[in-house]
C-alpha cells in the first residue's frame, strides 16, 4: 500500500518544523522538515504490511495507520481537506493552521 500525504501550512505568519517522526526510514520522499507559511509539500511512503505513522509539526500531532487495503487518519487539530483510497494508493491532504 502506498501513502501520498500532502501537508499545507495555512498560517499567514508561522513556519512549522517537524519535531518528531516515526518511522524515519522507508520514505520514497521524506516529510518536509520545515514548512513555511502558506506552503504545501507532499511526501510518500510504501509498505507491504501494516504501518503506523506519527508525526508532529509544532503543536500538530498526526497519526496515520495503513494496512490490509484500508487507512485511518487521526489528524489532531489539523483539518482533513481530502482523503481517498484508490486500490493500493491512499491520498490525504491535511491543512495545518
Amino acid at each position: 500500500m502506498q501513502l501520498k500525504l500532502t501537508l499545507r501550512n495555512e498560517s499567514s505568519q508561522n513556519p512549522l518544523h517537524l519535531t518528531s517522526l516515526a518511522p524515519r526510514d522507508g520514505w520514497k520522499s521524506d516529510p518536509p522538515h520545515h514548512l513555511d507559511a502558506n506552503e504545501a509539500r507532499t511526501c510518500e511512503i510504501e509498505t507491504t504490511s501494516e504501518l503506523a505513522i506519527t508525526m508532529r509539526y509544532g503543536t500538530h500531532h498526526i497519526g496515520i495507520h495503513l494496512g490490509h487495503g484500508t487507512f485511518s487518519v487521526e489528524p489532531g487539530d489539523a483539518v482533513i481537506e481530502s482523503q481517498k483510497l484508490d486500490g493500493a494508493l491512499a491520498e490525504i491532504t491535511l491543512v495545518l493552521h
